[in-house]
Order: structure tokens, then C-alpha cells, then sequence
């Protein structure tokens, strides 16, 4: 095999080609860093919803306590 420089399944095995073990790893690297992209993304979102939703709550749970003293 390595004699009529060909890989596996018939690929041509060179230099100037890759392997098709070394294009599913970029492949897979590419995925992996869009995935991680996306997922802190929405990561970041939810927390600043999560941030936003607490300042809201303790406004409003300061003024229910007010009206609450007032009854």
C-alpha cells in the first residue's frame, strides 16, 4: 500500500492532499469551535436576562414590601 502511495480506500496519500483522517479532524475542529461559539453566546444571553430578571424582581419586591408596611 504505501509502496503505490495510496491510503486507505484508494485516496491518493501526498502532500499536497489530505488524509482523510486529517480533514475530519479540522472538520470536526471547525464544528466544535462554531458549537462553543453559539453556546457561549447564548450562555452570555441567559445571564444577562438572568441579571435584568433580578434587578426587576428586587424592584418590585422592594415596592410590594412598601405597599405591604402600608396596609
Amino acid at each position: 500500500m504505501a509502496e503505490s502511495g495510496y491510503g486507505l480506500a484508494g485516496w491518493e496519500w501526498d502532500r499536497r492532499n489530505l488524509s482523510i483522517s486529517t480533514g475530519l479532524r479540522r472538520a470536526s475542529a471547525v464544528l466544535l469551535r462554531y458549537h462553543m461559539k453559539q453556546w457561549s453566546a447564548a450562555f452570555h444571553a441567559a445571564n444577562a436576562a438572568s441579571v435584568n430578571n433580578q434587578y426587576f424582581y428586587h424592584y418590585y419586591q422592594e415596592k410590594i414590601d412598601r405597599l405591604n408596611k402600608n396596609i
